[in-house]
C-alpha cells in the first residue's frame, strides 16, 4: 500500500543543474499550470513525465522549484495532441472540472516533487519520441517549433493527491500565458496519496532513464 505523506512547500530548494533555476526565496506556496489532461495522467500514475518550455508571457523557461502545486487548465488540450489510446484523459479531466474553476477560483488537487530533470536538445527530438507519455506527434511538433533555440525540459514528478481538494479564490496574477504563480497562504496540511508506490514510481523513472540517459 502506498505511504501517505503531509505536503509541506512552506520552503522549497532549487539548483542550477538541468534548468532548475537558481534564485528561489522561501515562499509559502508555488504552482505550475498544466493541461487538466496532464494532471489526469499524473495523478492516475499513468505517466511521470512533464514536458515544459514555458507560456508564452514567462520568457526562457526555468523549472524554479524542487516542488510545487499542479493547477490544472482546461485551454488548449485538443484532441489531435493526445495519443489516441490516452484520448481518455480529456473527458476525465473535464468530468473533475468544478463549475466555476478556474473563474471564481482555483482547485488545487495535486502537489508534485522533482525526481529528475533532463536537457534535451532539438537534435535528440527522437529520445522524446520514445519516451512513454500521452502526447501526439502533433504536440512534439509545436513543442520543438515553441522557441526552437531553447531545450525542452523533460521533468520527472513524483505526485501526490489530496484527500481533499483545496481551494483558491480567483485572482487576477492566476490568469495569462503564464507557468508560474505563487500564493501567499500557508498550504493546507491534509494528507495525500501518491499516485503510485515506491517500487511502481522507480520502474516509471528507471524507463525514462533508459530512455534519456
Amino acid at each position: 500500500m502506498a505511504t501517505k505523506v503531509r505536503p509541506n512547500l512552506g520552503v522549497l530548494f532549487c539548483c542550477r543543474a538541468a534548468g532548475i533555476g537558481a534564485n528561489c526565496n522561501a515562499m509559502n506556496g508555488w504552482i505550475l499550470k498544466e493541461w487538466a489532461a496532464t494532471c489526469a495522467a499524473l495523478g492516475a500514475g499513468r505517466q511521470i513525465l512533464l514536458l515544459r518550455k514555458g507560456g508564452i508571457a514567462d520568457g526562457a523557461f526555468e523549472l524554479e522549484h524542487s516542488q510545487f502545486w499542479l493547477m490544472p487548465t482546461y485551454e488548449h488540450q485538443h484532441a489531435s495532441l493526445v495519443k489516441p489510446e490516452s484520448r481518455d484523459l480529456i473527458a476525465i479531466a473535464e468530468a473533475q472540472k468544478q463549475d466555476g474553476e478556474n473563474a471564481k477560483f482555483i482547485v488545487l488537487r495535486q502537489w508534485a516533487r522533482v525526481a529528475r530533470v533532463w536537457q534535451i536538445a532539438p537534435e535528440q527530438e527522437d529520445r522524446v519520441r520514445r519516451a512513454p507519455h500521452m502526447w501526439s506527434e502533433e504536440y512534439l511538433q509545436i513543442r520543438w517549433n515553441f522557441r526552437p533555440q531553447q531545450p525542452l525540459l523533460c521533468v520527472a514528478l513524483r505526485v501526490y493527491t489530496l484527500a481533499q481538494p483545496h481551494k483558491l479564490e480567483w485572482r487576477e496574477n492566476f490568469g495569462g500565458c503564464r507557468s508560474w504563480i505563487s500564493v501567499p497562504e500557508t498550504s493546507p496540511r491534509e494528507e495525500a496519496t501518491p499516485a503510485l508506490t515506491d517500487a511502481e514510481f522507480q520502474t516509471q523513472l528507471y524507463a525514462l532513464e533508459q530512455v534519456f540517459g
